[in-house]
């Protein structure tokens, strides 16, 4: 695995559109930040993790999200690297797919993930 990567400051959730992609990183807990990140109109990169929310199952990987660190990764952690490069590649050959997936991922957080959070007035 190539060298540690830097730590730098914590990024406020409104600077995150700044990204092409963003990592959702499993926790202690599921994390409520997943829903918000399919917002930032940036390609989601999701962990497979144990803890999940009540909508996780209906997500679709390639859909939704791009997945990583899958257990039946021969590379194991290290196979985020490559989940990247295919990334770049794809930007590169074909960026409909990459934007369809962040249109997709959006369509779900305002008709599904955040369905709960919008009072019934």
């Amino acid at each position: 695995m190539p060298e540690a990567p830097p730590v730098v400051p914590r990024t406020p959730l409104a600077h995150h559109s700044y990204y092409k992609w963003l990592l959702h990183l499993e926790g202690i807990s599921a994390s409520s930040r997943l829903s918000q990140l399919f917002l930032t109109n940036s390609v989601v990169l999701l962990q497979q993790q144990p803890f999940i929310e009540y909508f996780y199952r209906s997500l679709r990987a390639w859909t939704h999200y791009v997945p990583f660190w899958n257990g039946s990764s021969p590379s194991g952690m290290g196979d985020v690297y490559g989940v990247v490069e295919a990334l770049r590649r794809r930007e590169a050959e074909q960026p409909e797919t990459l934007q369809a997936i962040v249109r997709a991922a959006q369509g779900f957080a305002t008709s599904e993930a955040l369905r709960s959070d919008v009072p019934d007035d």
